[in-house]
């Protein structure tokens, strides 16, 4: 599907009970968890609304990222920054037939430009299905013992 850039519209999301963008935000959630694994999505609708709640109530707040095209939800990051400088991003998703177009690396870029604002020393996240090349372009490097596990770490020097 093609699209130009004046489609495009990224902001924060709102997650809260009964918010349009819990429930547009879940149901990315499910599409997301229904490709990186094998036996399909992990979690019903409902679960991936329940699962998103209790981690905004949660100490460490997510910090959500929604990415729209003609106002429709596309894409979505789901990050947080904790007090000694980490930011993990848990899902960075765009959908399917908008790839390759330039979103996923805009909203990776809000994400780290959050992540400078607020001094974070540096980014974690574990990649999966076929993401890695993707964050390996954006300067992410392998972490951790085990390269297979997909951890990869980006540097805020």
């Amino acid at each position: 599907m093609e699209f130009d850039e004046s489609q495009l519209k990224i902001r924060r999301a709102v997650i809260e009970r009964e918010s349009e963008d819990l429930a547009v935000i879940a149901k990315l959630e499910h599409e997301l968890h229904g490709e990186i694994w094998t036996e399909g999505a992990r979690y019903s609708l409902e679960q991936e609304r329940a699962r998103l709640l209790e981690r905004q109530e949660g100490r460490e707040r997510d910090n959500v990222i929604l990415a729209e095209v003609d106002g429709a939800a596309r894409g979505h990051s789901v990050y947080s920054i904790n007090e000694k400088g980490y930011c993990f991003i848990s899902s960075l998703y765009v959908a399917r037939e908008f790839r390759a177009r330039g979103i996923g690396a805009k909203l990776l870029g809000l994400v780290i430009k959050d992540a400078r604002h607020r001094e974070a020393v540096q980014v974690h996240l574990i990649s999966g299905g076929n993401s890695e090349d993707f964050y390996k372009k954006h300067k992410f490097a392998n972490f951790g013992n085990n390269p297979e596990e997909g951890e990869l770490i980006l540097n805020l020097d």
